[in-house]
């Protein structure tokens, strides 16, 4: 089923945001309560009068590059591979939506095997890289944020190749730091290297990324977190764990981003 933040029917459901600096706190509330798109972008253009963050981060897969299908068509051969738990397709599709630890625990795991996996997977997207797009209204977004004037990056567990494959050079001209092959939970010291060789503190930051250990990268390093819905994880799963900003669509995400 496909997640595309543009094109799936929205069903009613509002962007959640919790903090957004440069906004007052009973204007965001009137706008939400109200479930009024125009509103919010009202206001926005209204309060935005400089970009919410001066350093925004964003993760590869899920946020930039439409990779999930991708991903959960490859699970299967690493399963067997590394010799994890087999699982059902339905019972992937299921996974999809789970924490990160808990997709680790469900499918048997061990910690040591993690960095082989890791690699592993980043060998099969560098050779599959042309089968992998960016979402639509991604280039667009990114375009936005350089011509705003604000620092931008990428941090990902994937690797540099298919990074620079998916996304083409015009479009990692708009990109000041990347930063890729990241462990799978090593995503906070990468966020706080990156504040201090980018001059941009991190209250003044924020990680964009689809997955559950991306919203806790973000805290552990000081970030505020915007967590996309149309990646790997669910709205529910992304919502339990407190995001600062959650997004339906990518104009959802200029718009918690000021731009």
């Amino acid at each position: 089923m496909s997640n595309r933040p543009e094109t799936r029917r929205r069903q009613g459901v509002k962007p959640i945001v919790t903090d957004i600096p440069g906004f007052t706190g009973s204007a965001v509330s009137r706008a939400f309560a109200e479930t009024d798109r125009q509103a919010c972008q009202e206001i926005a253009a209204e309060a935005a009068v400089t970009p919410t963050y001066r350093l925004v981060v964003f993760d590869f897969d899920g946020v930039l590059a439409d990779s999930a299908d991708w991903m959960l068509r490859m699970l299967p051969s690493i399963i067997d591979e590394f010799g994890l738990t087999p699982k059902k397709t339905g019972e992937l599709q299921t996974l999809r939506g789970s924490p990160t630890r808990e997709v680790v625990r469900s499918l048997g795991v061990p910690a040591w095997k993690i960095p082989a996996i890791a690699r592993r997977l980043r060998q099969m997207s560098e050779g599959s890289a042309g089968e992998i797009t960016v979402f639509p209204g991604v280039r667009e977004l990114l375009r936005s944020v350089r011509t705003a004037g604000v620092a931008t990056a990428i941090v990902s567990s994937n690797g540099e190749a298919t990074v620079r494959t998916v996304l083409g050079d015009e479009v990692l001209g708009w990109i000041d730091h990347l930063d890729c092959g990241v462990a799978l939970f090593g995503k906070a010291a990468r966020l706080r290297k990156l504040a201090r060789r980018s001059g941009v503190p991190p209250r003044e930051s924020v990680y964009v990324g689809d997955e559950t250990r991306d919203i806790e990268a973000a805290r552990w390093s000081g970030f505020a977190s915007a967590a996309v819905t149309w990646g790997y994880g669910t709205r529910e799963v992304l919502a339990e764990h407190s995001p600062t900003a959650l997004v339906e669509t990518v104009s959802d995400l200029k718009l918690c981003l000021g731009i």
